[in-house]
């Protein structure tokens, strides 16, 4: 059922998806077993170490732009919460930037890349974003039309939760004057507007300003259009995507803006979540 915790999926008969490295322990258990033993006494022996070696993955989730700054922490989050993790990567020279053993090259400008990669997917963190401000329409491919792609694919696919990070500034867009862009924080806003309509469990994270270092202060996530301006922290928009991934009860359907704040208290993302 949508909104249901990913831990908690059915999926094919075990309910759980094991990890590559979990199921080769288990392998070389049975190989090095001595066959003086009991075939009962080696199954069990097998089943202990490979319990031991690795707990049952939480889900599958696809990052699309794991080797941007928001999209490697998140996916270096995830693994570290216990999600198995597929990185996508626009730039093949960039596979093993993201610290993935599961990466795929694609295009979410160019439907035909996408599905493939779709596969056995969970749930789906959409941390592109224009990077190729040369090019006046890369605002309404990236941020729009590639969202329209990713939210057809997922939806061809099965996939049942989309986690979006767009920007501080969507919810009066014209108003702003990062909009100069090519008109980046409309095209961002049309984004979100795609994934409000998918029929999908969807949370949409707007952070401040992003910095590659801890910004003084706590994070606080506010309503859409409470937080006029901001800064934050990368790691912490990547906190707050495994956050919207883990506690879907608390974050489904929901926009949030993401700043920090100097004096906030300090609170859990997944109970700020549950205010909204």
């Amino acid at each position: 059922a949508r909104g249901a915790p990913l831990d908690g999926r059915a999926r094919g008969t075990s309910g759980r998806v094991r990890p590559r490295h979990a199921r080769r322990a288990g392998r070389r258990c049975a190989c090095g077993a001595s066959t003086d033993a009991a075939p009962g006494a080696a199954a069990a022996a097998t089943t202990e170490t490979e319990t031991a070696a690795s707990p049952p993955a939480k889900g599958r989730v696809l990052v699309l732009g794991a080797s941007g700054g928001v999209g490697k922490q998140t996916v270096e989050l995830l693994q570290e919460a216990g999600f198995l993790v597929r990185a996508a990567v626009k730039d093949p020279a960039k596979r093993t930037a993201t610290q993935c053993d599961d990466v795929v090259v694609l295009d979410v400008t160019q439907y035909e890349t996408l599905p493939a990669a779709f596969d056995g997917v969970d749930a789906v963190v959409i941390a592109c974003a224009t990077t190729d401000f040369s090019n006046p329409f890369s605002p309404a491919l990236v941020e729009y039309n590639g969202t329209k792609n990713v939210v057809a694919a997922a939806r061809n696919t099965s996939a049942p939760r989309l986690v979006l990070v767009t920007s501080l500034g969507t919810e009066a867009p014209l108003l702003n004057p990062l909009n100069l862009a090519f008109g980046i924080l409309s095209f961002k806003r049309l984004a979100e507007e795609e994934v409000q309509r998918s029929g999908l469990g969807y949370t949409i994270i707007r952070p401040g300003g992003l910095s590659n270092e801890a910004v003084p202060g706590k994070v606080q996530l506010k309503r859409r259009g409470e937080a006029a301006t901001g800064r934050v922290w990368r790691r912490d928009v990547a906190r707050a995507c495994v956050a919207a991934i883990e506690a879907p009860d608390l974050a489904d359907n929901k926009i949030v803006e993401m700043i920090a704040v100097e004096g906030a208290p300090d609170r859990e993302l997944a109970d700020m979540f549950g205010d909204i």
